[in-house]
């Protein structure tokens, strides 16, 4: 079980958004669909006309981002997101923690990367 499991959604998102602003993976940084996200992020409307039509954008979704190509894309859980792996933020979050100490859900996170956990040790918990 990965330490990014033990997260809600938003801490997932706010946890890949730090590792990939820090390590400028700008197609892997989310934002929240609000009324100001299409006002704050384009110029005038034909570009965000162009960006949400060859985009797989949905207005309703929670999470938008922009693709390689300018496009929007959104979505709503997980397994739509472009989340880093959690693995490979694990390792830099452990050598790096001060980035993101700020994070509610990150001393859990940090402690499940460096120590590990698993089912069982939750249900104990429990």
């Amino acid at each position: 079980m990965s330490a990014n499991n033990n997260c809600d959604l938003s801490d997932k998102v706010a946890i890949n958004n730090d590792y990939a602003i820090e390590n400028r993976y700008t197609d892997n940084v989310l934002y929240v669909t609000d009324e100001n996200y299409l006002n704050d992020t384009f110029s005038n409307i034909d570009e965000a006309v162009r960006a949400v039509c060859y985009g797989a954008y949905h207005y309703g979704d929670d999470y938008v981002w922009l693709n390689a190509y300018g496009n929007l894309e959104s979505g709503n859980v997980k397994s739509e997101l472009p989340l880093v792996e959690a693995d490979e933020m694990a390792e830099y979050y452990i050598e790096n923690y001060t980035y993101i100490d700020h994070i509610d859900a990150m001393d859990e996170f940090v402690d499940a990367c460096e120590y590990g956990f698993d089912e069982e040790d939750e249900e104990e918990d429990d």
